[in-house]
């Protein structure tokens, strides 16, 4: 684990089995089970004791809340960034058509 989450610090690093999305490294032993956990791979049973877990460790639950958020934000952008390309080519094709010379009747 990285220094700075040792001493309480939280700290974005990159996960192998994370898809290449920023996970929190946390100060806790169960770091791996955030990500499982994140990845829908427990058990019910250990999902059952992990959110047990999550009642008193304040450190899984907060990284569990901005590894959402992350997904979130990176969803509403690419979202955005879509509506923002389709409104420019939709800008585009009208300023085109307003330039072109109107043929007379």
């Amino acid at each position: 684990m990285p220094k700075s989450a040792r001493r309480g610090r939280t700290l974005l690093v990159k996960n192998p089995q994370s898809n290449g999305l920023p996970v929190v490294a946390i100060p806790c032993s169960r770091e791996q089970l955030v990500h499982a956990y994140l990845s829908r791979c427990l058990s019910s049973l250990s999902e059952q004791a992990f959110e047990l877990h999550l009642m008193d460790c304040r450190a899984c639950l907060h990284a569990i809340e901005v590894q959402r958020l992350l997904v979130l934000g990176i969803s509403e952008f690419r979202r955005r960034r879509s509506h923002a390309r389709s409104s420019a080519k939709l800008s585009l094709a009208r300023s085109r058509r307003a330039r072109r010379p109107r043929a007379k009747a």
